[in-house]
């Protein structure tokens, strides 16, 4: 039995009334849709951190998990007219999937070859980075002047990897990391 007079009574009939108010509802779904977003920025922000070294089949795997649909929201890269890329088509045509960044046993196995193939008097980025970097083109497919900064300039890894395949040591490698 309540009492008329009851401050207690008071508090919760307005906190009820208020629940009930159309204003309060909105006051709380705009609280909601913001907190929202706040976290979809968030994570958004992670995942490009986190996703850019990924392979894309790795990309979808992670975007098929969270069941997130992507809008390209500027402008859409023009697609690629020309030359089909000739690391991705050497790939394809010895049927072998393209290597991770390398480990130390794998790189203990193709430093050799590019150690015996590396100019005494040519100042270059370390091999293994160059390695790294023309593996990163082939298994994401971009132009050779996207790669990421942390391999160096993207022409001594292009000019790098045309010598290595007309010399033949690409295919030497890649036998070795077989």
């Amino acid at each position: 039995m309540s009492v008329i007079g009851d401050p207690s009574n008071t508090l919760a009939r307005s906190n009820t009334d208020a629940a009930k108010s159309p204003n309060y509802a909105i006051f709380t779904v705009k609280q909601q849709t913001e907190q929202r977003a706040s976290d979809l920025v968030a994570l958004a922000t992670r995942a490009r951190e986190r996703l850019a070294d990924m392979t894309s089949a790795e990309q979808s795997e992670v975007l098929a998990l969270l069941d997130v649909k992507v809008t390209i929201t500027g402008a859409v890269p023009k697609p690629r007219v020309g030359l089909v890329c000739s690391m991705a088509e050497w790939f394809k045509q010895n049927e072998r999937l393209v290597p991770d960044e390398l480990s130390d046993e794998a790189w203990a196995l193709g430093e050799p070859v590019v150690k015996a193939w590396k100019h005494p008097n040519h100042r270059c980025r370390p091999g293994r980075t160059m390695l790294d970097a023309m593996f990163y083109k082939a298994r994401t497919g971009c132009l050779w002047e996207e790669l990421p900064e942390r391999f160096g300039p993207w022409k001594g890894i292009h000019s790098r990897y045309k010598t290595c395949r007309t010399c033949g040591v690409w295919d030497q490698v890649l036998a070795g990391l077989a």
